[in-house]
């Protein structure tokens, strides 16, 4: 295998998905202005990924202190007025950047993924250790789960603690300490939803949905759960090969946030069952070989980054795919390379400029992995 074959893969496959979202927003928005911004991100994006390949990915690791630092200062930069910004439902997630609008939380979770590749890296004798190992990891995991809760954006926090405790099980932690942080977060993630009734709502809402649908009364599918069934109502309107695009009826009033937070079941009802799971394909593609840079990569700092990277994007498309599915309650929350928005796609696109530069500089084509193995 020649050294810029994976890179190559990966590149070909971004711009695959990130064109066929592209197209999704287009269709899903029902205006040209969503779709000339996307391109504009995306050729921002582009920049970025490019640059992320050249790059020498150690430099992430002796700034990923200062990343992280920018990061934190981002999330609560958002709570200032004049800087931060609430949309209608008075959440406040995105920092005024001049004309434009970032989401913190987005670059927030790359930047604590590097920094706790760094972290874990950098302890690797001590990772059985929960003082020394374990619990400065777990400190900042909690301050920017914490933070980002508070936004209020649960989606993003919870996708942020999925991410790390997959990167903490790639470094070899003990099963106990996994054990206790799973006991650690529960209550954490009880407590999260405490402070929002609606999130209470939802969730009673949905469990009552899902496992006795005939009792459910009008005025539930006319409120908490109505996103839900116009959600279900677009994914088995798709059928196998789709209405065509542009032929969504959803998208009409029905369901809030086509374009974004639901853009996956307008795919399934234009695209339909067969398109949808060639998208799909292409998707597990970019996963699997996430996967296969972290696990033969030499250096544990990349391994780990490469990890966290992949569990980053896998994690994020996975609680979209469900809640349009209604495998989990309705919660907002983007799909990688498809959702409308700027945040995700510059900070995914450069994620992946990241892989490929890992790929390039620290694949092990014989085998050898960070443990001598």
């Amino acid at each position: 295998m020649k050294s810029l074959t994976l890179p190559f893969v990966l590149f070909t496959l971004t711009l695959s998905l990130v064109t066929i979202g592209i197209i999704s927003v287009y269709s899903a928005s029902i205006s040209a202005n969503y779709m000339l911004k996307q391109v504009g991100f995306a050729a921002c994006g582009l920049l970025l990924m490019l640059g992320g390949y050249q790059l020498d990915y150690n430099l992430l690791r002796r700034h990923a202190l200062k990343l992280m630092l920018v990061a934190l200062a981002l999330c609560l930069l958002v709570f200032i007025p004049h800087l931060g910004w609430a949309n209608t439902r008075h959440a406040h997630r995105w920092v005024m950047l001049g004309p434009f609008r970032f989401q913190s939380s987005e670059f927030a979770k790359l930047a604590v993924v590097i920094y706790i590749a760094k972290m874990l890296s950098d302890r690797r004798r001590e990772i059985k250790n929960f003082f020394s190992g374990v619990l400065p990891a777990m400190i900042v995991t909690g301050l920017f789960a914490a933070i980002i809760v508070i936004e209020p954006d649960f989606g993003a926090a919870f996708t942020l603690c999925l991410t790390v405790f997959g990167m903490w099980f790639a470094a070899g932690m003990s099963g106990l300490h996994l054990a206790g942080l799973i006991s650690f977060i529960i209550p954490a993630g009880v407590l999260a939803f405490r402070l929002q009734p609606y999130r209470v709502q939802r969730a009673l809402a949905f469990a009552q949905y899902l496992f006795s649908p005939k009792t459910v009364d009008k005025e539930l599918v006319r409120g908490v759960l109505y996103q839900l069934i116009q959600s279900l109502t677009a994914v088995g309107s798709g059928g196998l090969w789709g209405l065509g695009l542009g032929e969504s009826h959803q998208k009409y009033h029905y369901l809030s946030e086509p374009h974004s937070d639901f853009i996956f079941a307008i795919m399934c009802e234009e695209f339909g069952f067969v398109r949808v799971l060639g998208i799909l394909v292409l998707y597990a593609a970019l996963i699997l070989l996430g996967w296969r840079i972290a696990w033969r990569t030499t250096d544990l700092f990349g391994s780990l980054l490469a990890s966290g990277i992949t569990l980053m994007f896998l994690s994020s498309a996975a609680i979209h795919m469900a809640v349009v599915l209604g495998l989990l309650p309705t919660k907002g929350l983007v799909l990688p390379f498809f959702s409308a928005g700027g945040s995700s796609l510059l900070v995914c696109m450069a994620a992946v400029g990241i892989l490929m530069n890992i790929a390039r500089s620290q694949f092990a084509y014989h085998g050898v992995g960070w443990d001598g193995t």
